[in-house]
């Protein structure tokens, strides 16, 4: 969806936001490392739709597909009508201990998949990265949308 982002954006008068991807060159920002990608399928996810996502904003990234994971792909890619959340949480924290090991020096994981976030606490537990996802960039534009009276610090 991050293809269309511009589009429909400049076409609305309401903030819109098509893909968590629009998170990648703020999570980039926040370590100054490389950022693993977790995305349904890896063969999906093009340099066009990282540029589409950072306005030409070079970052580097890693990526890694569940397109392969038996759970998963039974469940959210072939509309399976069983998910078994135990089993796609050991692939999704597989697939992110995987992209760690190939490349130590990410700094974050972002899940561009929306049917990721029930699985962040065990991939950051798993991984000692923090790990990003779209119910974030929901907060985030809500919270810049419809922001609260400052109460003070707590």
């Amino acid at each position: 969806m991050v293809l269309f982002q511009e589009t429909i954006a400049r076409a609305l008068s309401v903030p819109f936001f098509a893909s968590s991807l629009l998170l990648l060159p703020l999570v980039y920002r926040l370590t100054g490392r490389p950022v693993g990608i977790i995305t349904a399928n890896a063969r999906a996810l093009s340099p066009r739709h990282l540029a589409a996502a950072c306005g030409g904003l070079e970052v580097p990234v890693v990526v890694a597909g569940l397109e392969d994971q038996p759970a998963f792909r039974s469940a959210i890619l072939e509309d399976g009508l069983e998910l078994d959340p135990e089993r796609v949480e050991a692939e999704v924290v597989e697939s992110a201990a995987g992209l760690v090991r190939e490349a130590p020096d990410i700094g974050a994981i972002l899940f561009e998949c929306h049917n990721l976030p029930p699985y962040a606490a065990a991939v950051q537990k798993a991984t000692g990265r923090p790990v990003f996802h779209i119910f974030h960039l929901v907060d985030l534009v809500l919270g810049g949308t419809f922001p609260g009276r400052f109460n003070g610090w707590v």
